[in-house]
């Protein structure tokens, strides 16, 4: 599947035209609108059993959300990226043996949250966020130090440690409209009796997303292909897709240290994630990966 020929609709104006009221009027492309906020449970409880209803009644939706977690199998497999010499200096200092077994690759990784994040001296903050951790005699868990760094872009970005969800904190607003145009969007209908509905139907991938091990060529490929689409994303949403699929820190935190409101996060997370499924989706109808 190509780029959608509704991109140069705004995409606030696909979400708006099919908020979910009923199940009776629920369409593909609300259904499609939101799967990250029933993912994290954001919606109404009575929203989140439609969208999972309409989920388990149509094999198009099913099959699209399926494919949205390949991707985000495909995310969290990015290969770890080489140890900065300065975070080599700081694992040679400390001479500890974390539980995790895996303190090079783990610090890298927490480098690249903290870039995600945008943090000033993200150098010296990872290293004060490790040796802090080691000092309290804790292991090194990747996603535990993630958050810690989110608090403390939360605190450089002027904004309170709690959580976003009460009004006046001072998040800013995530625009829709602010997004680029050229992303991979699935067009719908959007009037007749097949209105809301998916145009065409989601392409078959069969069994070819597997990844094979890392040095394979359709691996890599397919990792050039991933980093490209996240590369293409807006700032927010490039941010997000890293810091969530790609190094595992939760929404919430992710939220807090970028400074805007968890439903904001998980319509920017829902539309990176559509266009990186897009990205892989025509890479997989255009080439022959074996």
């Amino acid at each position: 599947m190509g780029r959608s020929s509704s991109e140069g609709r705004s995409y606030a104006a696909v979400v708006h035209q099919h908020e979910p009221t009923s199940i009776t009027d629920f369409t593909c492309a609300a259904c499609v609108a939101h799967l990250v906020e029933a993912e994290f449970q954001l919606l109404p409880e009575s929203d989140t059993d439609v969208v999972n209803q309409h989920l388990s009644e149509c094999p198009d939706c099913r099959l699209f959300n399926e494919q949205l977690e390949g991707t985000r199998d495909v995310l969290a497999s990015t290969p770890t990226p080489e140890l900065s010499d300065d975070l080599a200096e700081v694992l040679q200092a400390t001479q500890v043996d974390l539980a995790d077994g895996n303190y090079a690759a783990s610090l890298s990784k927490l480098y690249r949250i903290a870039g995600a994040l945008d943090l000033e001296n993200a150098d010296e903050l990872v290293q004060q966020t490790v040796l802090e951790a080691i000092s309290a005699g804790g292991t090194l868990d990747l996603g535990d130090l993630g958050d810690r760094l989110a608090h403390t872009a939360a605190e450089q970005k002027g904004q309170a440690t709690e959580s976003l969800d009460e009004a006046g904190n001072g998040s800013h607003d995530y625009d829709p409209d602010s997004e680029p145009g050229e992303l991979f969007y699935p067009d719908f209908y959007q009037e007749g009796p097949d209105a809301g509905r998916f145009i065409e139907s989601p392409n078959a991938w069969g069994h070819t997303l597997r990844l094979q091990p890392e040095d394979d060529v359709a691996t890599i490929e397919l990792f050039r292909v991933t980093d490209s689409a996240i590369d293409d994303l807006p700032e927010l949403g490039m941010r997000l897709i890293t810091l969530v699929d790609i190094d595992g820190v939760s929404l919430e935190q992710a939220a807090l240290g970028l400074g805007v409101r968890k439903e904001q996060a998980a319509k920017a997370l829902n539309r990176a994630r559509i266009h990186v499924r897009g990205a892989i989706d025509d890479y997989l109808q255009t080439s022959d990966p074996g």
